[in-house]
């Protein structure tokens, strides 16, 4: 082995000569094939070079160094640079002493212009327990992760792999001594998707669901809106199983509010109104109550329109109530409409031994029945006559022997009818040997009695009994 020493000075020819019997002996440089060359301030070799200290010693580099720098690997180096590579237990520390003073450890952080990889326990595991701590100093006031602005497509998984035995993901999930903590999910103001719980597979997401000792707050796009939102829960296509919408079941709930601000524009709210392919069931106060009141208001403040039921099919409307009173518009003048006159359209009217009362007049109102004189002369059906009630008078022509109204609906079956005197003429009638009779069809109301020669006015009450 040729040693080339280039300083002649004693002392430095002596360090040299000790240099290069610790690297024969003691380092291990017992081959004959490698050139070292040894200066004053560097030990170059052109080939392999071993440094080694016996099984139980230290092996220090720098140690004493205290301005400077230490580098390991050449700027243009291409081989591989490994640091503890032991398979026995080893404990391998960078920057690991109590700084008094301000310190940078850098790791790949150079400004990147080819790919770059940088793995930290991501081998395969065969057998114990790894654990990876990063930033648990009490010390640190900033943790960022993958917050640069990149230039192309970034993604970040965490915990997102194929999990092969129970998995949790825990974050901001301490309970501070000190201070408040906030917890920021895609805050930033930009487009984004967010998503939570998207798998397929028995998710169960939870969301303030511990016992709170203090009040909590829970706003979910609660924001001043500036453009459209869509805020969709339990809206998906279900294919199978049953879903369940719980919401306010709290049995400390004070207060549940839905569409309940000032709105701006036109807004329509709809419970359970979407087409129904199965048997649907809406309640609304339904529960029996164990203590206070329930008290149910549809439409009680200011003026709108209220609308029950529709005309499709064979909807069905029943408003009851136990002991208590239904009363259906009890307060300020208004019209109030029940039934219709359409078809066979049918308005049952019960009561029990307590009776029906009405207490105003009774008006008859419907379509103008025919009259008409039987005899010469011509009949008149006074404004306002219908089939159930009016008035009809013949004229003075002596020839008149009676009258008839011609319904203009017909009944299910001949009608009872009353008839009485509307007039002097009528009275005479009335008063006459064969008096007057009325008569009923389903479809005409016949009136005789014996001729007068002069006009006579009759009223007619017509119900029919089932």
């Amino acid at each position: 082995m040729s040693t080339i020493i280039q300083r002649t000075e004693v002392g430095r020819i002596a360090l040299a000569l000790l240099l290069v019997l610790a690297l024969c002996f003691s380092i291990g440089a017992q081959s004959a094939q490698a050139d070292v060359t040894v200066a004053a301030t560097s030990v170059v070799s052109d080939g392999a070079l071993t440094l080694n200290a016996a099984a139980a010693s230290n092996t220090v580099v720098a140690g004493a160094q205290v301005a400077g720098t230490v580098a390991i690997g050449g700027a243009a180096g291409t081989g591989a640079i490994t640091l503890g590579s032991s398979t026995a237990a080893q404990t391998v520390n960078i920057a690991n002493g109590v700084n008094a003073d301000a310190q940078v450890v850098n790791i790949g952080d150079g400004a990147t212009a080819a790919a770059m990889d940088i793995d930290i326990l991501t081998g395969t595991g065969t057998a114990g327990a790894s654990t990876l701590n990063m930033a648990d100093n009490p010390r640190v006031t900033a943790v960022t992760l993958a917050n640069g602005a990149n230039a192309a497509a970034m993604t970040v998984d965490i915990a997102s792999a194929a999990a092969a035995a129970n998995r949790t993901v825990t974050i901001s999930g301490g309970v501070p001594t000190a201070g408040t903590d906030t917890l920021n999910l895609a805050t930033g103001n930009y487009a984004k998707a967010v998503n939570i719980a998207t798998g397929t597979l028995g998710n169960a997401v939870s969301i303030l669901t511990g016992v709170n000792t203090a009040a909590q707050t829970l706003d979910i796009a609660d924001g001043a809106t500036a453009a459209n939102m869509d805020i969709d829960i339990m809206t998906g296509t279900g294919t199978a199983g049953a879903g369940t919408l719980n919401m306010a079941d709290n049995p400390r709930v004070t207060a549940v509010t839905l569409a309940n601000g000032a709105n701006a524009a036109a807004m329509t709210v709809d419970i359970a109104s979407g087409a129904a392919a199965a048997n649907r069931t809406v309640t609304i106060g339904g529960g029996t109550a164990t203590a206070g009141t329930d008290t149910l208001n549809l439409g009680t403040g200011g003026a709108k329109t209220i609308v029950i039921g529709n005309e499709t099919g064979a909807t069905a409307v029943t408003i009851d109530s136990g002991t208590g009173a239904i009363n259906i518009g009890d307060a300020i003048a208004k019209t109030i409409t029940v039934g219709n006159t359409t078809g066979a359209t049918r308005v049952n009217i019960n009561a029990g031994t307590g009776r029906i009362h009405l207490g105003g007049h009774l008006v008859s109102e419907g379509a103008d029945p025919v009259g008409a004189q039987t005899g010469a002369g011509t009949a008149t059906l006074t404004a306002g006559s219908t089939d159930t009630a009016g008035q009809i008078a013949s004229d003075a022509n002596a020839g008149a022997t009676g009258l008839t109204v011609t319904f203009a609906a017909t009944y299910t079956a001949a009608p009872i009818c009353l008839v009485s005197p509307a007039d002097t003429g009528a009275s005479d009638a009335f008063g006459a040997a064969d008096g007057v009779i009325a008569s009923a069809t389903a479809t005409v109301l016949t009136i005789t009695f014996t001729s007068q020669s002069e006009v006579t006015t009759f009223n007619y009450l017509c119900i029919k009994n089932e």
